[in-house]
């Protein structure tokens, strides 16, 4: 029998066409959850479901689909779904590794370069007319060569981070992660393995690159702020949640750090009335590091192609639960 296929992401006419000539397809407005009752019968027949990060993918709707293979995320991060239920039913989750890391690493150079360089105090400045009277601006901002860039977590999107700043604007890298350091062979990229106190203590930018999980939510709290450098920034494109909120505001308001760039927070969006929205030394984008025409089309192809590999019974290009065929 042809798959069904729930498509609960935006995708292309033409990666729709590529899903339509596989087998049915039912969409499912962006309005509307997963668990929506109206949505029952067609989960129930499911083979494959094509998500996006916003998509919550819960025990409840992975018991309710008794025939599904696969869900492919359109995202690298898969807090999203219930991964351990996938594997308890044997459902193969699936992501896009690999094709965001350059998009992805050249928005966290864009966040430090704008604190660097205080782009938003001068933008302001020339948007209030400070400039246009002839008032005082904002003061300077700071040259990145020679400063140090400390990266928590050293995978693709850490090492494209670690290439950009060091190769691009001759900062000096460290880095730190939970497995060690990376074997000298396998980077090309001028960098020191710390500890991860030091690397709070020493970085002058203090980049995430982690995923979110038990152990690392929350990770980022009072004691590695109390450790950072007064004129040290705190940039966070992986997760919100790995970083203790309200720790944060409380290091911010005392400016026991200079600034945060935030493409990520624990609640998305932010309520309004968050005191993040009202300090002055932050920059809050609305998660789209990886948000690009080309980025974003290329995550959407692999992830079609993971969900109809699948759904074929051959190997997809990215799998986060292997043990789930095993």
């Amino acid at each position: 029998m042809a798959p069904t296929i729930i498509v609960a992401a935006p995708v292309s006419d033409s990666l729709l066409g590529m899903l339509r000539a596989a087998g049915r397809v039912v969409q499912v407005d962006d309005a509307q959850a997963l668990d929506d009752p109206r949505l029952n019968d067609q989960i129930a027949d499911a083979t494959g479901i094509l998500a996006s990060n916003t998509r919550r993918i819960s025990a409840g709707i992975l018991s309710s689909a008794p025939h599904l293979k696969v869900v492919s995320t359109v995202s690298v991060g898969v807090d999203h779904i219930d991964v351990n239920e996938a594997t308890a039913r044997k459902v193969v989750v699936c992501n896009t590794p690999g094709v965001l890391d350059g998009a992805v690493a050249e928005f966290t150079m864009l966040l430090i370069l704008s604190l660097a360089r205080r782009a938003i105090d001068n933008w302001r400045a020339v948007q209030t007319g400070i400039w246009s009277r002839g008032e005082q601006l904002p003061p300077f901002g700071n040259d990145l060569r020679g400063k140090a860039l400390g990266v928590l977590g050293m995978g693709r999107t850490g090492r494209a981070v670690a290439r950009l700043a060091s190769d691009g604007f001759g900062m000096q890298v460290m880095y730190h992660k939970r497995s060690g350091a990376l074997p000298s062979a396998t980077t090309d990229v001028r960098m020191e393995y710390v500890g991860r106190s030091e690397l709070f203590r020493r970085a002058d930018f203090l980049t995430l690159h982690v995923d979110l999980n038990p152990e690392t939510r929350g990770s980022v709290g009072r004691a590695e702020f109390d450790l950072m450098k007064d004129s040290a920034y705190l940039i966070n494109v992986s997760r919100g949640a790995v970083v203790d909120e309200d720790a944060l505001i409380e290091a911010l308001r005392g400016r026991r750090i200079a600034g945060a760039g935030l493409d990520v927070t624990q609640s998305e969006p932010p309520p309004l009335d968050s005191p993040l929205l009202r300090l002055p030394n932050v920059i809050i984008t609305p998660h789209i590091a990886s948000a690009t025409m080309e980025t974003r089309q290329s995550m959407a192809e692999m992830a079609v192609r993971n969900l109809l590999a699948v759904c074929s019974g051959n190997a997809p290009e990215a799998i986060v639960n292997p043990e789930a065929v095993a």
